[in-house]
């Protein structure tokens, strides 16, 4: 039996996927996440992930990152995984006029990836944009407001 090679498989992958470490700075991306947030590697390796996407740094709530932020939390202080079904962030979206900062819907699993000891070293987290979904399911519901 052959192993596989699991960086091959990160790389590879059309799904979104990002590592963050304890301090919550990218260590690793793949190249699908990079394409949905019109972002370069060399420009996130070692950032603080609220530096990079700080969602409405002139919302003083900034509820969104919040949301991020314990789901975080959540996964260092339990070794859990934990879901995020749908998150409003605003991060940079690649148009035909080039780079966009838009309000995008997501949808994340942060899992906690541990050492031999149990500990986690890393979050690792799926992301999935789901602004299409969203916005479709909009348009069905006001159809069917409209035909009552």
């Amino acid at each position: 039996m052959s192993s596989i090679d699991f960086k091959a498989l990160f790389e590879r992958s059309p799904n979104a996927y990002m590592v963050l470490d304890r301090d919550l700075r990218y260590v690793a991306t793949n190249p699908a996440y990079l394409s949905l947030v019109a972002a370069r590697l060399e420009d996130l390796l070692g950032t603080f992930i609220f530096d990079a996407f700080p969602h409405d740094p002139d919302d003083p709530d900034n509820a969104s990152a919040r949301l991020l932020r314990e789901s975080f939390e959540r996964v260092l202080a339990t070794g859990q995984p934990d879901v995020l079904a749908l998150i409003v962030y605003r991060v940079p979206f690649r148009t035909p006029n080039g780079v966009e900062l838009r309000e995008r819907y997501w949808s994340a699993t942060n899992t906690p990836i541990c050492d031999a000891d149990g500990r986690v070293t890393h979050i690792l987290q799926h992301a999935v944009d789901v602004t299409e979904v969203q916005a479709l399911q909009r348009r069905l519901e006001a159809a069917k407001a409209i035909a009552q």
